[in-house]
This record gives C-alpha cells, sequence and structure tokens, in this order.
C-alpha cells in the first residue's frame, strides 16, 4: 500500500523563499516532502505553477543563499517527475459550494479534489476557513502552513 501524500499548495511559497526570515523554513518542508517521498500537485498554466516557474527569474534578486535554495528545489521537484504530479482535468464543483469559495482559489481546490488526500496546505485564513466550512460537501482537508509545519517537520 501505497502511503505517500500528494499535497496541494497555494501561492505562500514564493513569499515564504523571498523572504529571508521564511526561506530556511520554507525550504525544510520541500526537503521533507522530498525525502519522505511526498508530492506536490500542480496543474499547467496555473497562478501555481507560474509561482515556481518565476522563482528562477525572480530569484537573481536574492541573497545568494536563497537563490541556491530556488536552484535546489527546482531540481529536486520540477526536474523531477517523482515529486511533481501534473493534473490536467477541471473537476466540476457544485455552483452553490463554488460560490462560497474565493474565485481567485477555486483553481486550487479543483486540483486538491484531484489527489487521494485532499490537503490542502495554505497560508490564506479567507480560504482556509471557506474549506472548513465546505468540507462536509468537498472532502478536503486545509492545514495552515505554520501548523502543518510543526507537525510535517518532527
Amino acid at each position: 500500500m501505497d502511503t505517500k501524500k500528494q499535497f496541494t499548495i497555494d501561492e505562500w511559497f514564493y513569499d515564504w523563499l523571498a523572504d529571508e526570515n521564511k526561506y530556511k523554513a520554507a525550504v525544510k518542508l520541500f526537503l521533507r516532502i522530498h525525502e519522505i517521498c511526498d508530492k506536490i500537485i500542480l496543474k499547467p498554466g496555473t497562478r501555481l505553477a507560474h509561482k515556481f516557474y518565476q522563482l528562477d527569474e525572480a530569484s537573481g534578486k536574492w541573497a545568494p543563499d536563497q537563490r541556491n535554495v530556488v536552484r535546489l528545489i527546482k531540481n529536486l521537484f520540477l526536474s523531477n517527475s517523482e515529486k511533481i504530479w501534473w493534473v490536467y482535468d477541471e473537476p466540476v464543483i457544485a455552483e452553490e459550494v463554488e460560490a462560497r469559495l474565493p474565485v481567485k482559489d477555486v483553481y486550487l481546490v479543483k486540483i486538491c479534489l484531484q489527489t487521494t488526500d485532499k490537503i490542502l496546505i495554505t497560508t490564506d485564513t479567507t480560504l482556509y476557513q471557506n474549506l472548513l466550512e465546505t468540507k462536509e460537501d468537498l472532502g478536503i482537508t486545509p492545514i495552515m502552513l505554520e501548523d502543518f509545519l510543526k507537525e510535517y517537520l518532527q
């Protein structure tokens, strides 16, 4: 039985990697995901996928340690089909449920719905609360990043 997890993350990682005070926590998480052999879920053409590719360009202005972290993440994840699971479908969400979600995050919910674990890691309290309120309808477990880090990095 495969016990590996499939995580949907929102765009928090981009800001955390750009922040000289938070990038070490972000890289610890990515290294742990890699070590455990869990996967991050992405859909081509979305804001989330774009953020991963923007990292390389943006990191040119960052401190050397942060640039090296971006290179590492790019090599460990984007260049590794064992760590990124690309999804292409667009599941339908009932209109009344979708209306209860932030419009800008519906695509993340649709990505998450394609995973077996239905775990969405976020720093967005509105998205978190909306997912808690729609848990019965969607089956998605939202986890705030700080809570996830405490548990996952142990």
